[in-house]
């Protein structure tokens, strides 16, 4: 498995649903708390999440209830977004009804695990760790890669730059759109 990914290989993984943790900040990546209203391992099987799958993206894959859990977090007046992934990896893969609904965001490097840790947020929007190379000026209103060759040269080159850097889990990069349906 390549988790940088090739950009003509780029496949639909399913849908995230996040609210961030600094409303201050620009940045619109897969980062913050997920799944806000109700304990993670409670909703795994309702929305279909492949948790038994190693190299899997920890993802919903059920449409309607993702739906109607993003619509009980707007009723409790969370800032939430709800996040369509696509990366290299096809596990899991589904198929979007109405792609006109969604917003291009960006491309973020980020962990596919369950923690959805983004090097992208902690290491460039929230201060930036790597003096040695300016990838944060390739960032784009969203807080995330314009395209696809920044972000994978930064998923490469992000180790090499800082050497203090700790990563655990799989990382892999990613391209964010976010839920928006045309009226």
């Amino acid at each position: 498995m390549n988790p940088s990914g090739d950009l003509t290989h780029f496949v639909y993984n399913g849908f995230l649903i996040i609210e961030p943790l600094n409303t201050t900040s620009a940045y619109y990546g897969v980062y913050g708390w997920d799944w806000p209203i109700e304990d993670y391992l409670q909703i795994i099987e309702t929305l279909s999440i492949p948790m038994q799958i190693d190299d899997c993206v920890r993802v919903a894959t059920n449409w309607t209830n993702t739906y109607e859990y993003w619509q009980r977090c707007r009723t409790a007046k969370l800032d939430v977004r709800l996040l369509l992934l696509e990366t290299a990896i096809d596990c899991p893969t589904i198929e979007i009804a109405n792609p006109e609904d969604w917003q291009k965001l960006g491309y973020d490097v980020a962990c596919i695990n369950a923690s959805f840790y983004s090097a992208v947020e902690q290491e460039l929007v929230g201060r930036n760790v790597h003096p040695s190379r300016d990838w944060t000026n390739k960032l784009n209103e969203f807080g995330l890669f314009n395209e696809y060759t920044d972000a994978l040269d930064f998923f490469t080159g992000r180790l090499d730059s800082n050497p203090h850097i700790e990563t655990v889990g799989d990382f892999a990069v990613i391209r964010v759109s976010r839920y928006k349906p045309t009226e």
